[in-house]
């Protein structure tokens, strides 16, 4: 995975590094599904162009990541979700990039990526357009929704480390809407499968204080109740289950589905 390196009882690991891939001119006139308006006199404007299901390659995936890299330049921001989990050799393929930033900047950044090679989407959000001439989007959210504050990673691409990845995984799976619902969460609860099985495998140290959403007790019943090994991987790692549920994390959570849930009616996926 990129230069991102867990340490734990056994030594230090760190996985292989993608090769970094020469970044593309993104307003290049590109293949695929993307269209450009000619610029003549009463030409359409340019149409913004659609995100692609398309599962990224290693190829893709690394000048994704370095394209998200330059774009953000000097702000803080962290790779999450299904990309990140890639990069630490997990199979399940994923479309798109999930990054996390600061509360602080969260109103600014959308403004701040499309003035650094990134574009405004079909849907309204963030995407890159590759060298392959698809659109992969760029999904942001900041870490008040995960309601943890997070040190920004200083590896090549951002990732963040393993225990923020399985905190934010718990919290996805107990916070989906839409009607993919139930899909997304078979996603999550495979990658949070697959973390388990990784920080067991490379003896990786987890600090519970910043397991925040895989101690809650919502989450640890219901996915625990579903998935009958993970109370004893959980236990493996040091971890309890909160003996209680917590009303501040069910009011952040309801708060940020209720956010999601506005946003995905507001642009159509609803």
């Amino acid at each position: 995975m990129g230069n991102c390196s867990s340490k734990g009882a056994s030594g230090s690991l760190e996985p292989a590094k993608p090769v970094s891939i020469p970044l593309h001119n993104s307003t290049a006139q590109p293949a695929g599904n993307v269209h450009h308006a000619q610029h003549s006199q009463g030409a359409r404007p340019p149409q913004s162009p659609h995100r692609t299901e398309k599962p990224m390659s290693l190829k893709i995936r690394t000048e994704v990541l370095n394209a998200t890299q330059k774009a953000f330049g000097s702000l803080k921001y962290g790779v999450i979700g299904g990309t990140a989990l890639a990069q630490y050799g997990n199979r399940r393929t994923t479309s798109d990039v999930d990054v996390m930033v600061p509360e602080d900047v969260i109103d600014i950044i959308e403004d701040h990526l499309i003035k650094h090679g990134m574009v405004r989407t079909a849907g309204k959000g963030i995407g890159y357009i590759a060298s392959d001439g698809n659109c992969y989007g760029i999904d942001i959210t900041s870490d008040k929704a995960l309601s943890q504050k997070f040190q920004a990673p200083q590896t090549q691409f951002r990732i963040m480390p393993l225990g923020f990845l399985l905190n934010s995984k718990a919290y996805s799976f107990l916070s989906r809407v839409g009607p993919d619902k139930q899909q997304k969460m078979a996603n999550d609860a495979q990658d949070i499968l697959f973390l388990l099985g990784y920080i067991k495998k490379n003896n990786y140290k987890l600090d519970e204080r910043h397991c925040r959403w895989v101690v809650d007790h919502d989450f640890w019943t219901l996915f625990c109740g579903t998935y009958n090994s993970a109370e004893r991987d959980f236990h493996a790692l040091g971890l309890q289950r909160d003996q209680t549920p917590s009303s501040s994390n069910r009011g952040s959570r309801h708060s940020s589905m209720e956010i999601m849930r506005r946003r995905s009616q507001s642009s159509g996926t609803w």
